[in-house]
């Protein structure tokens, strides 16, 4: 393989891995606004005591809110994935929520630590590619 066929190579690897880390960065985005979702849901169970009624604001649409007041909270219906909800009592709830939050947090961690490493041989290749631009222009001088 001649010096400019290496260097090809090098540029589709390059490209391709920007492509890798640019569709990893997209993920870990909708992880982080799944996250930040479950999170505001549980603390909103977290919030509503299951003694007693509570005042709360509803969207109705058009940035439009009334107050209404929600009942006691026994049970609470859940998003289980694939638009299937299931109805679980208020603790259920809770702690499914909580395994869901953990579940994510982990997924970004693997999203995180696979981005760096797609990063780091991204460097490499750079790196690689500069060194044989630099054999390449001295061998034409």
């Amino acid at each position: 393989m001649s010096q400019e066929e290496k260097l090809q190579a090098l540029i589709i690897e390059a490209r391709l891995l920007e492509s890798y880390i640019n569709q990893i960065s997209e993920r870990e985005a909708l992880v982080t606004k799944i996250l930040l979702e479950s999170r505001a849901a549980l603390e909103a169970l977290n919030n509503l005591s299951s003694g007693k009624e509570v005042e709360a604001l509803v969207p109705i649409g058009s940035g439009t809110f009334i107050y209404t007041n929600i009942p006691k909270v026994e049970k609470v219906v859940v998003g289980v994935g694939a638009d299937v909800v299931i109805e679980k009592s208020r603790e259920e709830a809770i702690v499914f929520l909580e395994k869901r939050i953990k579940e994510l947090e982990e997924n970004l961690v693997k999203l995180n630590s696979t981005k760096n490493e797609l990063i780091n041989r991204l460097n490499l290749t750079k790196a690689t590619m500069n060194n044989l631009v630099a054999e390449l222009t001295q061998g034409a001088k």
